[in-house]
């Protein structure tokens, strides 16, 4: 394992709960310390319109979460490429329903947490994401010769976004 990407200036933190097909905590950090952007989704409130009495009333047309856009997140690609081939292994266990929970729902990230730090890296705000799972997997560019650094992106799906400021 390698150390700690410095591409993000240490101004936030993506942090995993856990990815089900990786069985030490520790091989989290081939994610947590390779972000090298983030792509927050927008949040979107279905809108309703009445009439009366000749005017226009808006409303909030649903509480669903039926209109949530994916979370993406760059990773600069580890010197063994391990945090890619999780991600792909993942996505193939669980569309071949190959993974050891009894229900599907159970087979997810439980939390994805983006944490904004201030100057003196101190946490201000989070905003986390519930019950995630990768839908896309960017393709790698590789070339012989080159020293560029080769990165990937993963779209993520999730159930709830959760922001929460810190103290």
């Amino acid at each position: 394992m390698g150390a700690p990407n410095v591409a993000n200036s240490s101004k936030y933190t993506v942090a995993f709960s856990n990815i089900p097909t990786l069985d030490l905590i520790k091989d989290l950090n081939l994610y947590d310390w390779y972000v090298k952007s983030c792509t927050l989704p927008d949040y979107n409130i279905m809108e309703m319109y009445s009439d009366f009495q000749r005017s226009r009333i808006r409303h909030v047309g649903s509480r669903l979460n039926d209109d949530i856009t994916p979370l993406q997140i760059e990773f600069k690609l580890s010197e063994d490429g391990m945090n890619y081939f999780n991600l792909v292994y993942f996505m193939v266990k669980l569309r071949a329903g190959e993974l050891t929970s009894q229900t599907v729902r159970d087979n997810l990230i439980k939390r994805i947490d983006f944490i904004l730090l201030d100057n003196q890296k101190r946490e201000k705000l989070k905003i986390y994401f519930t019950k995630a799972f990768p839908i896309s997997v960017s393709s790698l560019n590789m070339g012989y010769g080159e020293d560029e650094e080769v990165s990937f992106t993963v779209t993520f799906t999730y159930d709830e976004m959760f922001p929460e400021v810190i103290a």
